[in-house]
């Protein structure tokens, strides 16, 4: 393995551990507030409240215009080329567009958010958005000032601020809320709200303290083509967060439609836990876009090639590991994390998780196509899966309600990312599977059917479930060391 090989999947490795571990105490933080919500409040507020964040995030992706991914795609691939001044033209107009367009957005919410809550008959939306859309513009600029520093291989802000900091607010408020008797869907909304100054507060605080040493932009001809370029190539990855938002808020949205809020709610408390499936490649792909893209300036496709394939098998075995978990404890752990209302939301959990799941089955296919610059094919692959998902929803949802929303999803998502892995193949000559990767590939294929096998075609108790479980993983280790796949 050559020293530039090495050396970047050590940082990978180590900025994947903060990032995993960030991320994952993040999303506990999120479990515990969304729990205490979906406990305390009334089915059909945490419904409306779950559309309201729904909405809310996909106005946050709206507002970045792409540049959470642009900003350090292009930093990197600056400094890969030794140009300082162009970082310096990059990071200030990522802010400055960021900031422009957040505001724009928000003056649109005001003026359509009633006649969204009239339409959908939903009493009580327009009040949520109208409170959760006064922080979007600060929230939004705290992603682009961690974007900057995720171009120098810096995770400890989105860690401690982004993953763990905001969740930790809105815990703390709903706590304080709980406490004082006054949990309901105005005040959670606020709590909401207060998080994403709170965090943005945080953020700059850091961000003028440790700014990264770049040179600060003097020539204005550079700034206007260097944030022009920015701008056009984070526009395609607009139009993907754009897709992916709607592609999110579109299973909910439909349920609003052709469901009830009590649908919503089991479809929510189900995706509140699935999400946890992609958190490995999450983690890997903080890092791994800003340094692929240095490889990417510098013409090191074969080192390009064995970091892909690497990340890749790694990401499959950790969430392969989880599947079995979904597929085998689902149904003990619905009803234990939400209550006995929620004791029907297993299934819906595993098909939302076996969705997540589908979308790395091939690695950082994403990632990898926005450091090849080729964000536009991004837009097509991600506007195929919603439209399938929503084809798919308007059939299934007036049978199965949330489980029928599920499907839909998963299907969706499959789509998208076999589209984005063969174009990958296609263009760039790029997949994971090397000798490694297709065992760890088939012994994880052969494991998780087993678990169905076992869960579905026995009635098992709670106690052999876990233990299943736990011989299943131990047996799948043991494949990938007996195989040689586990050694690099």
């Amino acid at each position: 393995m050559s020293e530039e090989v090495n050396g970047a999947l050590k940082k990978v490795a180590k900025g994947t551990t903060a990032v995993f571990g960030g991320t994952a105490a993040g999303m506990v933080l999120a479990l515990l507030w969304r729990l205490i919500a979906i406990r305390t409040m009334a089915p059909y507020d945490f419904g409306v409240f779950f559309l309201a964040v729904s909405v809310i995030n996909l106005l946050t992706a709206i507002s970045s215009l792409g540049l959470p991914d642009g900003v350090p795609r292009y930093i990197a691939y600056f400094r890969g080329k030794n140009d300082d001044e162009k970082v310096g033209a990059i990071v200030r107009g990522g802010i400055i567009i960021t900031t422009l367009f957040s505001l724009f957005i928000v003056i649109i919410i005001f003026i359509i958010a009633p006649w969204l809550a009239e339409y959908m008959a939903l009493p009580g939306l327009d009040s949520a958005l109208w409170i959760m859309i006064l922080s979007m513009p600060l929230f939004s600029i705290a992603v682009i000032l961690t974007s900057v520093f995720r171009a120098y291989g810096i995770v400890r802000v989105k860690v401690y601020f982004i993953e763990a900091g905001k969740r930790v607010f809105i815990l703390g408020g709903i706590l304080v809320l709980m406490f004082a008797g006054s949990v309901s869907l105005e005040s959670v909304s606020i709590a909401f709200s207060l998080s994403g100054v709170a965090v943005f507060i945080l953020v700059l605080a850091y961000y003028r303290s440790h700014r990264p040493d770049f040179k600060r932009v003097t020539n204005r001809e550079t700034l206007k083509k260097t944030e022009k370029e920015l701008l056009i190539f984070s526009l395609p990855l607009l139009g993907m967060g754009f897709m992916d938002t709607m592609f999110m808020a579109a299973q909910p949205t439909m349920l609003g439609f052709l469901g009830t809020a009590d649908d919503i709610a089991v479809f929510g408390a189900g995706r509140t836990v699935a999400v946890l499936v992609g958190v490995a490649m999450t983690s890997l792909n903080f890092l791994y876009l800003p340094i692929m893209s240095d490889f990417f300036a510098r013409n090191m496709k074969a080192e390009m090639r064995k970091v892909y394939a690497l990340v890749s098998k790694w990401a499959f075995f950790s969430m392969s590991l989880m599947i079995m978990g979904f597929i085998l404890l689902s149904d003990v752990m619905a009803p234990l994390l939400f209550g006995n209302y929620y004791q029907n939301a297993g299934l819906i959990m595993t098909v939302q998780a076996i969705g997540f799941f589908s979308i790395y089955l091939f690695g950082p296919v994403r990632a990898t196509l926005i450091v090849v610059g080729r964000p536009y094919f991004l837009v097509v692959s991600a506007g195929t899966g919603l439209v399938v998902s929503i084809i798919l929803s308007v059939v299934l949802i007036q049978q199965y309600a949330a489980l029928g929303a599920s499907v839909s999803m998963a299907a969706g998502l499959f789509v998208m990312y076999i589209l984005n892995a063969s174009n990958l193949q296609k263009t760039e000559g790029l997949n994971p599977f090397s000798k490694k990767y297709t065992k760890t590939f088939a012994g994880g294929l052969v494991f998780m059917a087993l678990a169905a096998f076992l869960k579905f075609g026995y009635a098992l108790s709670p106690a052999q479930l876990i233990i299943i479980f736990l011989v299943l993983s131990a047996a799948y280790v043991g494949y990938l060391v007996f195989a040689g796949a586990i050694e690099d």
